[in-house]
């Protein structure tokens, strides 16, 4: 899955092998091994691609299909005492804070 997920990034971008392999500083056949299977990257190396790509090393590995994780900023968790009734009801206004605001 990752070489599947790593030339499928690269391609997105629109890089060939030989650019990234500059920009991860290895050699161009290392890339092809990697996008083969042939060989993983070090620890490190798998970070800077992630970074690189602006995505997660769980999209990496194929462990999500979504490339970021979610940020904590980006859900409301209710308190824990709060009744199953609550959440229709925020997610009522929740819709009403996105239409007034233009939001997705």
């Amino acid at each position: 899955m990752f070489g599947e997920r790593l030339q499928e990034l690269r391609e997105d971008k629109g890089l060939k092998q030989h650019e990234l392999a500059k920009i991860l500083n290895v050699a161009a056949n290392t890339v092809s091994a990697y996008e083969n299977g042939d060989i993983m990257p070090k620890d490190a190396t798998k970070v800077e691609i992630a970074k690189f790509f602006n995505v997660s090393l769980d999209y990496l590995f194929g462990l999500t299909d979504e490339p970021m994780p979610l940020d904590r900023n980006d859900y409301i968790a209710l308190p824990i005492n709060a009744s199953s009734k609550i959440k229709p009801e925020m997610l009522y206004f929740l819709d009403l804070l996105k239409a007034k605001y233009n939001l997705k």
